[in-house]
């Protein structure tokens, strides 16, 4: 690496950085109700709040950061605080956007030092102009990480952020199915979305998302929050997780294609099991097996005339590793 910034740029003491107050004064963040109805948008102001969602992510030096529904700023301030490699701010609101593209300028014309020659344009000295920030508009569920791979193909990324609350599980499962190169992730969730992705079998909040992110990610409640910590305030609690993609799945070594091909089944046997969840497994289930299905559980020490509840994390995994090989073999 070229070069290396202070562990931690002060923001604050950059003059041409407007404070948050200041941006959300400007462009009437607040005044306009529906912007926070719409888009399910709620902003976390406290400091110390922010420095622990952003320090719950560990070191970011060598990481591209993603913060996905950026909002004005708040939590990219933070971010940009801890001088990741990169941070990428993704937005849909266009005064929001307006803010961060602001916030982006500022921080370049703050000189910060470059931190590689990697990335950003060669100067006429041969020095690197590389941006820290880079601000995108757009539909966050749309996002695909395909276009960080492609320009940091060696860097692993570290998702933080604050997820609207309207499209929060959509934008969760589209990651989930996407974490190749991903380190980990710290996402801000409802209390009750927290509640079902870290639920165990037999409880009520158990199901397709608790399941599905149990069998690819490790799940840590990191804080709970009471809507008095946003701005404008929720009518519900928000719970901080952190997630790291681990290896339940396939053991090293096993081809990619093979292990996408065992989520997307585990997928399809999930929406199936859990679409009615008084509906015994054998009713469930019995179209993708045929009958094997019997032995199969049998082999998990379970019969056909449980519920999808009473299966475990690692008992669907089975069963799609199962169905995978059975449908591979066919079509071989």
């Amino acid at each position: 690496m070229s070069g290396r910034r202070n562990s931690e740029k002060d923001l604050s003491s950059v003059p041409s950085i407007p404070s948050l107050t200041d941006v959300i004064k400007k462009f009437a963040l607040l005044r306009n109700s529906k912007f926070s109805k719409s888009l399910g948008q709620n902003f976390i102001l406290n400091p110390e709040i922010l420095h622990n969602i952003v320090a719950s992510a560990g070191d970011l030096s060598q990481n591209v950061v993603l913060e996905i529904g950026a909002g004005p700023g708040c939590l990219t301030r933070e971010i940009l605080k801890q001088n990741p490699f990169h941070l990428i701010a993704i937005e849909k609101d266009r005064a929001c956007v307006c803010a961060l593209r602001e916030l982006q300028v500022a921080v370049e014309e703050a000189d910060f030092p470059a931190k590689s020659s990697e990335a950003g344009s060669a100067k006429e000295d041969g020095s690197a102009n590389f941006l820290r920030l880079s601000v995108l508009e757009g539909d966050a569920p749309s996002f695909r990480l395909d276009c960080i791979r492609d320009e940091y193909n060696e860097r692993k990324i570290k998702i933080v952020s604050n997820l609207p609350y309207n499209v929060g599980t959509r934008i969760f499962m589209n990651l989930l199915l996407d974490l190749r190169d991903v380190e980990v992730m710290v996402l801000m969730f409802q209390k009750e979305v927290a509640d079902r992705i870290m639920a165990k079998p037999r409880s009520k909040q158990y199901g397709k998302l608790s399941v599905l992110a149990q069998s690819l990610v490790s799940c840590e409640k990191v804080m709970t929050l009471a809507p008095g910590a946003f701005t404008p305030a929720p009518k519900v609690h928000s719970c901080l997780l952190k997630l790291t993609p681990h290896n339940t799945f396939l053991p090293e070594g096993n081809r990619s294609d093979e292990r996408d091909a065992v989520v997307q089944i585990l997928l399809k046997i999930l929406s199936a099991a859990f679409q009615n969840r008084r509906k015994i497994i054998k009713h469930s289930l019995q179209r993708f097996f045929r009958d094997n299905l019997d032995d199969i559980l049998g082999e998990i020490g379970k019969n056909s005339s449980c519920r999808a509840e009473e299966l475990s994390v690692q008992d669907f995994v089975f069963l799609a590793k199962e169905l995978e090989l059975f449908e591979r073999t066919q079509h071989a």
